[in-house]
């Protein structure tokens, strides 16, 4: 606490000295003077900036400034084919070598390797180790190799062709169909609707190879691109290489013009009603657009700070709506956003309504702007909402030191594209200190009335191809705005008056035992009413302190007849609040801190999540102490959560991936009752709020069931009164509580159903592996490693090889709960003429392991890769949680959360044993989706 008054008198300090001098509004921001930027002669940008968060890791971005925007007809989707194409074959690494030796040193395709092609603009990440200077010259050559050195090997082309028809194929259903009647209508003769990223089949199909190597020579150049490097590296060693790499490279001599397309402007309303029949939502959108305004000047920032105001204060009034029992929307919001368009910006607002509430939710979007507009905000909705703007800030200033390069790699990728201004986080809070409090609530309706028109105005409407939504055309929708223009509306009633959490502390228990755990540094103690709790404190960040809390039990303990009730419970005190406090009461109570609490039941578990700052710790125990004690008891909010899931899910099925997963699950669980199925309309009318809160109570009354798991900033003698009083005051009793296995088993032997749905040439295949095994740790850690290892190969085969797929997922894990078995799941979209070809080559990996084990190359590569990722984890608040938790869940020994000695067990013998006890390729589920028309 003395450190935060110290900060704050430092700050007090600094703006009455340096930054008292005045800053011209109307001039562009300073640049953080932590950041090196640069220009070589030939136009290549640079920025660089040294940054040890997470330590011995360089955060790479290539930026090049051109993307779907500049392709010409016949290059439709060729910018994001090209995209892929850097990773088949440079001039220092053939075919997929970049792959394959990023892979050897521990780098994970997706999460450290990826690449985006956008509209105006396309990048390459790379995340590379940087302890080794061998590696840090090989991240630089990758990055010279994808801007200027792909080698575009007619071959390769033709392979990933099938690739990127296959993310295409996953990218097809009801919303790609909705949105292509929609965005036409939204950019509004435009190019932007002509140049969607994923571009057009038959161009990907057909186009001949020197066309995109075209498209390469014109558009990958250097007055066109930046490099950015943050991370453990020193800046002048990283602005070497980057001369190294980049100055040599021309411009070419007759180059073509880039162009910002901009999206027109338009004086009357805009509307477009789009339907399918698998639509499984209903969406109402209002979206006002104008003349994108600059990023860079102090008065852009101060405007930036004014829409946050007013998007923030509003969507607050849509949440109160939300509370109603007969709710206008099941969700709604607004938010202002680029729009796509580098010329263009927007103030968007969306409503999810039942299929009937389409007229209701729209009118009640434009009737709370309308009220906006006429009688404004209240004082105190600004000054709440004030104190959470300066809150975030300063949980950014107060983390300025911990700051993720990943954050501030992304900063200056955005300041190379669209020039936003990068004055860093010490400038920025204080500009937002001495700004904020001028901004006024005349501002904030000023700034309302002049966006809010129905000049640029675009209204539009998607969902289910039924007779209510379908009956709708321009002349109803903007009957609805006239009659939302022209209603009486009267002023919003800002009714929380001063209060707090609890009006009493409750009576403190006691520590009666403190057990030091020398190995991970963390104290465990017992709490007078049975409480467990683990404190592990950290310095990974300077403003955060993470929980979890668990029991045994869950729904699980349920009577079938309450299971409706108990899957049900925790949403609906979700939905009603603590106390005397709803949810949007406690959002106003709440403002200005940061403090979370919420509770969850799982089938077999009940949990609660908390986090906080550690100013506002005692806030967060009030919250975690009032959902244990004192849900609140209110029906209103109880038939807000019914029917608004009702509307979220009476068309759920009708998509065609959703019925399906459905149909995998029942078949999976054989049908039993008690599975986790999507509800059906006639479900929601079996929960009973008293059965769902009196479970809910059940389930956390006794508080000697759970174990608390503390990670993050705090000193643990200091915490320690904290948790006596609030923890150690929860109730408890005798009885204890375990869950009960409801034996839901999966079919025995080879089964294999297919299911018919949807119109679009996708399929699904599922093949689910179990085998009821008892659990070890060891061969858990080794399930998970021969997942990702056949990850990788099906990357290889499938998707390299074959051209079959864009990208396959594996995952296998080890249990105890609510019995011992073990369970591997591969998921294979693709098209159905591929189904049986690929289910056997997937096979296939898993049989060649189990008959020779794998090669030692891919051994190292799992070992380095476990390695890496372990190495970041072990730097943040959530590893820590999540692993302590499980060691508990597992009766695990707490040094194995730090301890690298499982990568010894990476073996291709142990991998071998593992894949042949634990996967039998003569016993497994194989469901697959088809479209209809394949049904025999």
């Amino acid at each position: 606490m003395k450190k935060f008054v110290s900060v704050l008198l430092f700050l007090t300090l600094l703006l009455s000295t340096g930054f008292a001098q005045e800053t011209d509004l109307n001039q562009p921001l300073p640049v953080d003077e932590k950041v090196r930027i640069g220009k070589l002669e030939n136009g290549f940008t640079y920025y660089i900036r040294q940054n040890n968060k997470p330590e011995n890791r360089i955060e790479m971005r290539l930026a090049v400034n051109a993307g779907s925007l500049q392709e010409t007809d016949e290059q439709q989707g060729l910018a994001h084919l090209l995209e892929h194409m850097a990773f088949n074959g440079t001039k220092h690494f053939e075919k997929n070598d970049i792959i394959e030796y990023l892979q050897s040193i521990g780098v994970r395709f997706g999460p450290d390797l990826n690449a985006y092609t956008f509209f105006d603009e396309t990048v390459y990440m790379l995340t590379i180790p940087s302890d080794s200077a061998e590696l840090v010259d090989k991240g630089f050559l990758i990055m010279e190799d994808w801007a200027f050195n792909q080698t575009l090997d007619g071959n390769e082309i033709d392979k990933e062709r099938g690739v990127v028809i296959e993310e295409w194929r996953l990218g097809q259903g009801p919303m790609q169909r909705l949105r292509d009647k929609t965005l036409p209508v939204l950019f509004h003769e435009s190019r932007y609707a002509e140049r969607l990223p994923i571009g057009k089949k038959e161009v990907i199909e057909n186009f001949d190879h020197q066309v995109l190597r075209d498209f390469y020579n014109d558009w990958y150049r250097p007055n066109l691109m930046a490099l950015v490097v943050v991370g453990d590296i020193d800046p002048d060693e990283a602005e070497d290489k980057i001369k190294k790499h980049f100055s040599q490279q021309k411009n070419p001599e007759n180059e073509k013009e880039r162009v910002d397309y901009a999206i027109p402007n338009h004086d009357e309303t805009l509307v477009v009603v789009a339907t399918d029949k698998e639509a499984p939502y209903t969406f109402v959108q209002l979206v006002y657009k104008m003349d994108r305004s600059g990023n860079e000047t102090g008065a852009d920032y101060i405007q930036s700070m004014k829409e946050s105001c007013l998007t923030g204060m509003l969507n607050r009034r849509l949440q109160e709506l939300t509370e109603n029992a007969n709710p206008p929307f099941v969700g709604a919001g607004f938010y202002f956003s680029e729009m796509y368009s580098r010329t263009k910006s927007a103030l968007q607002g969306y409503a999810l309504v039942g299929e009937d509430g389409i007229e209701l939710g729209l009118r009640t979007l434009l009737e709370e702007n309308n009220r906006i507009a006429k009688h404004g905000f209240t004082q105190g909705e600004l000054e709440r909402y004030k104190l959470d703007y300066l809150k975030r800030m300063e949980q950014a200033f107060n983390e300025r030191d911990k700051t993720e390069s990943e954050a501030l790699v992304e900063e200056y990728k955005r300041n190379f594209f669209t020039n936003e201004a990068i004055p860093g986080i010490e400038f920025e809070y204080n500009f937002v200190k001495k700004h904020l409090a001028n901004i006024t609530i005349e501002d904030i309706n000023a700034l309302a009335a002049g966006v809010i028109s129905e000049k640029n105005r675009v209204i539009m409407v998607s969902g289910p191809e039924k007779e209510n939504i379908t009956s709708l055309d321009k002349t109803a929708i903007l009957a609805v705005a006239e009659a939302a223009d022209n209603a009486e509306l009267k002023p919003y009633e800002d009714q929380l008056a001063s209060a707090q959490l609890l009006d009493n502390l409750p009576v403190a228990g006691t520590i009666v035992k403190e057990t030091k755990i020398e190995s991970i540094d963390a104290v465990e103690l017992t709490l007078s009413n049975g409480v467990t709790v683990l404190l592990k404190p950290t310095s990974f960040k300077n403003d955060e302190i993470k929980v979890t809390g668990f029991a045994w039990g869950g729904a699980s303990v349920a009577d079938d007849s309450d299971h409706f009730s108990s899957m049900h419970a925790d949403g609906i005190v979700s939905e009603s609040g603590l106390g005397n406090f709803s949810k949007s009461d406690l959002t106003k109570l709440l403002a200005g801190k940061t403090a979370y609490a919420a509770t969850s039941i799982g089938t077999y578990s009940q949990s609660i999540s908390a986090n906080c700052r550690p100013a506002d710790l005692e806030t967060m125990m009030q919250l975690m102490y009032l959902n244990f004690t004192n849900p609140r008891v209110d029906e209103e909010s109880f038939q807000a959560y019914i029917n608004k899931n009702r509307s979220l899910y009476k068309n759920l099925a009708q998509e065609p991936t959703q019925y399906f997963y459905d149909k995998f699950n029942r078949i999976r669980a054989q049908n039993h009752p008690r599975g986790n199925y999507l509800p059906k309309d006639e479900d929601w009318d079996k929960v009973d709020f008293q059965r769902s809160l009196d479970f809910y109570r059940n389930l956390y009354s006794n508080a000697g069931d759970f174990t608390f798991v503390f990670v993050g900033a705090f000193e643990v003698n200091n915490i320690k009164p904290a948790i006596a009083q609030y923890l150690g005051a929860l109730p408890s009793t005798d009885k204890s509580l375990t869950y009960n296995d409801l034996n839901i088993r999966p079919p025995k032997g080879h089964l294999v159903e297919n299911v018919y749905k949807g119109t679009d040439p996708k399929s699904l295949a599922i093949l689910s592996f179990h085998k009821e095994m008892a659990y070890n740790d060891k061969d858990a850690f080794l399930l998970n490693q021969l997942a990702t290892l056949l990850n990788r190969k099906y990357y290889e085969i499938l998707r390299e090889e074959m051209s079959g797929v864009y990208g396959v997922r594996t995952s296998a894990s080890l249990n105890k709960v609510p019995y011992e078995y073990a369970s591997m799941n591969i998921l294979i979209p693709c098209s159905p003429d591929n189904v049986d070809s690929l289910v056997a080559a997937a096979i296939g990996q898993i049989k060649l392991i189990q008959m020779e084990g794998v090669e030692q190359k891919d051994v190292e590569k799992s070992r380095e890769i476990y390695k890496r990722e372990k190495e970041k984890k072990l730097e943040t608040n959530g590893y820590w949680l999540g692993a302590l938790k499980n060691c508990y869940v597992y009766e695990r020994d707490f040094e194995t959360v730090s301890s690298f000695r499982a990568m010894d067990d990476i073996t291709s013998e142990e991998i071998q044993r593992v894949a042949n006890e634990y996967i039998s390729v003569d016993d497994y589920l194989q469901v697959v989706l088809y479209p209809e028309k394949n049904e025999p």
